[in-house]
């Protein structure tokens, strides 16, 4: 009885233990008297019925006692599986020890249930031994596995951007059609191919790059030159990334690049379209420049009373305003002419795009695909427009005045520097003149084109407020300091117009600089009764 009770609980310990079934008659009868085990087991006579079943049996399928008994073994197997399972009885009874199989065993509502058995023939007793897991769920989680990971490899390949898997040796595991396409290659050239293998000349940086991506790292690039195959160039934006296993192993790396070509050609243009708008204005500043000339000739001729000498310098400095109204109004010309007319072209074409996109056939998905990334391309240009619109002359001071004009400047400014910015306003723009407002919105955008390029600072705060009698803004940041020599200097044309713009309206500027403390510039306009 001890004995009995010991190899039952050594059977507890492993679900197959064939040399206690087969030496221990005893233990498999308590064994399914006492339902000891947590398998479905049962006893099957040479003629497929059953003999003897454990109440896990009918717990899995939902049978009773009678209604199995009463019924074959090969009964409640899936039409699909009973030849196989059949030949797996005539393995045990030609002399196989023991013999495993899967197959799908009908539960009582109908349903089929997926089942692991391992089979032993008791020659002793003319019986058949089984032993048996229900295995359903990791069927299931078996499919959808291999469902999703068709689904990924058909998303990979028709996606249009380029994409590509590789494994930690950089053999190819799936590429996209565009991949394949911009290499020129099919996929029974990848299958099982090395990147390396495919391009034997790629460069040291790139294999470098991989290594540093398979050791963990992101790498990326907004825009490259790459080389193609026959001399074919491209622009491309890149990112690679590690993949990692279940275990959180890297596995390997994926590389997704985006063709930018047509982006970069755009630009291009505009920026050559940029290059011309400035040498119209540059032109028309030295035209007006030297009629400024000719007018301090006229002054000089003039010196003899101090009535003419007053009479000329009113003149100059009306001429000096009136230079700066018409670079205003040329600035604003040009600002209102880039937006309208690029502006209503670009509207036309994405519209003629939607209306072309509209009319396609939707099967033709590179086409969609094509149609899609113009539009793209088009809003792009659009922000470029706007872009090189408002540095001409932002509209924002117009419709909306000087506080949310300085608030738009020093928002770009910060984005475009990175520096500390601090904004100081407690002003009442709603009445404010027109001139008042453009001469100390250019004054602040010239104090902030010398922080960037002289000053050296991190941090730049900016005020402004009013007083019973004057409007004052303060510029001040802690940069090297402006030197007394940089202001008096004849070439400081920008500290120039900004005086002639403040003593033009009858104001005060004030530039003070301390050596690795910064410079602060003050400005004084008086209030307009």
């Amino acid at each position: 009885m001890q004995a009995n009770r010991q190899e039952l609980q050594e059977y507890s310990k492993e679900s197959y233990i064939q040399d206690v079934v087969l030496s221990s008659k005893d233990v498999r009868e308590k064994m399914f008297l006492n339902n000891f085990s947590t398998e479905m087991m049962c006893l099957v006579e040479l003629n497929g019925y059953f003999k003897q079943v454990n109440d896990v049996f009918f717990k899995v399928l939902g049978f009773t006692r009678e209604e199995i008994l009463a019924r074959s073994f090969l009964d409640l197997v899936h039409p699909d599986d009973r030849e196989m399972t059949q030949a797996c009885f005539l393995s045990l009874v030609k002399g196989n020890a023991n013999i495993r199989f899967e197959n799908r065993y009908q539960s009582k509502n109908g349903d089929y249930k997926w089942l692991e058995w391992n089979a032993v023939e008791l020659e002793d007793e003319d019986l058949h031994y089984f032993v048996a897991r229900d295995i359903t769920e990791r069927k299931m989680m078996e499919k959808l596995f291999f469902e999703n990971g068709r689904r990924i490899r058909l998303f990979v390949k028709h996606t249009p951007v380029a994409v590509a898997m590789f494994d930690k040796e950089m053999n190819y595991i799936m590429a996209s059609q565009r991949w394949l396409e911009d290499y020129q290659l099919t996929e029974i050239d990848i299958k099982g191919r090395s990147h390396y293998e495919i391009l034997p000349h790629i460069s040291l940086r790139w294999k470098q790059i991989h290594k540093e991506v398979l050791e963990g790292c992101v790498k990326r690039s907004d825009e490259e030159l790459l080389k193609l195959p026959l001399g074919k160039d491209m622009w491309i934006k890149w990112e690679m990334h590690p993949w990692r296993t279940s275990e959180g192993m890297v596995g390997g790396i994926i590389i997704s690049r985006e063709d930018i070509t047509e982006r970069k050609i755009i630009e291009r243009q505009l920026e050559e379209y940029r290059i011309d708008l400035e040498e119209r204005v540059i032109d028309r500043t030295s035209q007006l420049k030297q009629s400024n000339e000719q007018l301090s000739q006229e002054i000089q001729k003039h010196k003899q009373t101090e009535g003419k000498l007053e009479q000329s310098y009113e003149q100059l400095q009306n001429l000096s305003a009136h230079l700066e109204e018409v670079r205003e109004q040329e600035r604003t010309g040009i600002a209102r002419e880039i937006h309208d007319e690029l502006g209503q072209a670009l509207t036309a074409l994405k519209m003629d795009c939607s209306w072309f996109q509209k009319r396609l056939d939707k099967k033709d998905l590179v086409l969609e695909d094509k149609v899609k990334s113009m539009k793209e391309l088009i809003d792009s240009t659009v922000k470029t427009v706007q872009r090189i619109s408002s540095e001409l002359r932002p509209g924002i001071l117009d419709d909306l005045g000087l506080v949310a004009a300085m608030e738009w400047q020093m928002d770009e400014f910060r984005k475009r520097t990175s520096l500390d910015c601090y904004l100081d306003i407690q002003f009442d723009d709603a009445q404010m003149n027109t001139k008042y407002a453009t001469t100390l919105f250019r004054i602040l955008q010239e104090t902030l084109t010398n922080i960037v390029r002289h000053a050296q600072a991190s941090k730049v705060s900016v005020s402004l407020n009013e007083s019973a009698s004057k409007i004052v803004m303060i510029v001040d940041d802690n940069g090297r300091g402006v030197t007394k020599k940089q202001l008096e200097s004849p070439e400081a044309f920008g500290l120039m117009g900004m005086r002639e713009r403040i003593h033009y309206l009858n104001g005060d500027i004030d530039i003070q600089g301390k050596k690795k403390r910064g410079t602060i510039v003050r400005v004084a306009l008086p209030k307009i009764s």
